[in-house]
């Protein structure tokens, strides 16, 4: 190995490692590379992107980056300011010529944007002279086989990279043959009663809007003033409308922002789970401090108890991956337990662990109750299960007409497994239960929606597209354009697609829509019940119809019209865009290619813009 390599060198953290991540996998899979780097021998740091000051990038001379990409072809929110900067026009072509690097993402190949954010930022970077040591990671949650075969021959490929940039060999990884250091240590508290720790949580909670904005290290507990069912009883599908109460929190929100919300897990499962652990007093009071700056508490942990720990902290209804199987095979004393938990846990055993847990979607709480003999400590389940994120939801109100709540349109996800097992979204389903007078932690995501400027904004036609739960961004839209309209007593044209199964069962905000058409706030409205007639009609076929086509071509061709499109990723946005092309096309006389150019040219200018999960 040659010495004189620059890392040999550099003084201080060796590795740097980056995550941008929406939903938390990106920083779990950065958690586990930091462990494990830190086992062979590496000096590391890890960081979410925006805790980061990215002007300091040009002194780092080895770093990771995982990028998570959300919506179509966005940035995660912790990678927004990061992206920004690595933008700007006026840094020197050389300015990362110090630096080596490599890329992982973590997308979905349904969407036509996969790992947008990624391949993006791993181009950026060599365009601004680092080296990469290796092409991007891309890491697909359609694969059957989740992301785990993508990110273990990532992984296998970066080991010897880092040891050539690092001028050393590394000592071998720990995890396959001794059980790492837990990151936590977790002691039993006997002083002071508990109500005060708890009530000094409760004010930081509540007293978020005196330190700044509400965040998800200072979330703001919103009461619920309204849960109602939308949809009809009776019928499978529930979609549930909220309103939270927002007085006091420093929340200003506009229409295209998004709430998030840090769910609980349900408590009749937590109890039956730590009843299955053993865990003898779940109400303990406890003290959670972390054994290495690379990890961190969190608000509460110095008096907690397990029941909290696993209701709010642990993603235990989680579907098991690969680390969680290679540590928990350590704690099992059982032969043959341990043995099928190494085959999961080892990068070589893809095929296995897709047969058993990622295709069935198995959780972690239903692993720990198959193998019986592995019981770690409690400090150790918070090394084993990733930590239980925050999901968004679109805010479905405008502040002009809500200016001290804001509104949630909430499908309540409930499914079967391929094992036929049932499967309860945590987070919907935890909204879904909130009495009125409950109190949920949130706080404000910008959208990925944004209005047209002002002052034109009231006058602009807008053609809002908005199947399911995905016509909730819009109804915030046209709420504002009310508002508006009334102020002014003028409002430029307004169309609204929305699809549903039946205009009985599922048809969100039916008098709503009725009330704006008499108002001329909404112009036309066009729906799509699919389950009404012999051949499923959705959205894209209404927009397909000669009449509706034309009115398309007509608004795509204004230049000052604005198109919203709100919804399911799944196949939906690939076939409005075709619906758009083929309006282009047939009425417009443009050939597909000049068809999608004007679309991209609509998406750059962000008068095409879409809300997608």
């Amino acid at each position: 190995r040659c010495s004189s390599s620059p890392m040999a060198k550099a003084a201080g953290t060796e590795l740097l490692i980056l995550h941008g991540s929406q939903t938390g996998t990106a920083e779990a899979l950065s958690e586990s590379l930091a462990a494990t780097a830190s086992e062979r021998g590496v000096s590391v740091r890890c960081l979410s992107m925006d805790e980061y000051e990215v002007a300091e990038l040009p002194t780092e001379p080895l770093v990771v980056f995982f990028a998570s990409t959300t919506g179509e072809g966005e940035v995660p929110d912790p990678m927004r300011h990061f992206w920004r900067f690595l933008l700007r026009k006026d840094l020197p072509a050389a300015s990362l010529a110090a630096m080596s690097y490599a890329t992982f993402g973590l997308g979905d190949s349904s969407y036509p944007k996969f790992n947008y954010a990624a391949k993006r930022l791993h181009r950026r970077l060599a365009m601004l002279g680092a080296t990469p040591l290796g092409s991007c990671g891309l890491g697909d949650e359609q694969d059957g086989r989740g992301i785990e075969e993508a990110y273990a021959h990532w992984e296998e490929r970066l080991w010897p990279a880092l040891a050539h940039q690092l001028g050393r060999e590394l000592q071998p990884a720990r995890l396959a043959t001794a059980c790492p250091a837990p990151r936590y240590t977790v002691a039993q508290l006997v002083s002071a009663p508990r109500g005060l720790a708890s009530e000094a949580e409760g004010t930081a909670a509540k007293g978020a809007a005196a330190a700044g904005p509400p965040s998800a290290r200072r979330p703001w507990s919103a009461a619920v003033l309204r849960n109602e069912r939308l949809t009809r009883d009776g019928q499978p599908r529930e979609v549930r409308h909220l309103e939270l109460d927002l007085c006091g929190s420093g929340i200003d929100y506009a229409p295209g922002d998004a709430v998030a919300v840090q769910p609980r897990n349900p408590p009749a499962a937590v109890d039956a789970l730590l009843y299955t652990l053993g865990v003898a007093d779940p109400h303990a009071r406890l003290c959670v401090t972390p054994n290495s700056p690379l990890w961190r508490a969190w608000l509460g942990a110095h008096d907690t108890t397990a029941h909290e720990i696993f209701s709010t902290r642990l993603d235990v209804f989680g579907v098991a991956r690969r680390p969680f199987f290679a540590l928990l095979a350590h704690f099992a004393t059982d032969s043959d337990e341990k043995e099928r938990l190494e085959e999961f846990g080892d990068p070589q055993g893809v095929d296995e662990l897709a047969a058993y847990a990622t295709r069935p979607r198995r959780t972690c709480a239903e692993v720990l109750a198959d193998f019986r003999s592995a019981r770690p400590p409690l400090a150790r389940y918070l090394d084993l299960i990733p930590p239980l994120r925050q999901r968004y939801f679109s805010i479905s109100s405008s502040p002009l007409l809500h200016p001290t709540t804001a509104h949630l349109t909430v499908a309540v996800v409930r499914y079967k497994t391929l094992l036929h097992e049932p499967r309860l979204g945590v987070c919907s389903n935890y909204l879904a239960s909130l009495p009125v007078g409950a109190t949920v932690r949130i706080w404000l995501r910008t959208g990925c929606l944004q209005m047209p400027p002002e002052p034109t904004q009231i006058h602009r036609p807008l053609l809002l597209i908005g199947p399911g739960t995905g016509v909730a961004p819009l109804r915030a839209i046209l709420q504002h354009r009310a508002a508006g309209n009334a102020a002014t007593g003028a409002a430029g044209e307004a169309v609204l697609y929305f699809g549903c199964r039946s205009r009985r069962d599922d048809f969100l905000y039916e008098e709503e829509w009725r009330a704006l058409l008499e108002r001329r706030v909404l112009s036309s409205l066009h729906t799509a019940f699919s389950r009404e007639t012999e051949q499923k009609c959705y959205v894209q076929h209404r927009m397909a119809e000669s009449e509706q086509s034309l009115q398309l071509w007509r608004l795509l061709r204004d230049s000052c019209t604005y198109i919203y499109v709100a919804g399911a990723a799944n196949q939906m946005p690939k076939a409005v865009r075709a619906a758009l092309s083929a309006a282009a096309m047939a009425h417009g006389g443009l050939s597909q290619d000049a068809a999608l150019a004007m679309l991209a040219r609509l998406e750059a200018e962000r008068r095409l813009q879409f809300e997608t999960w």
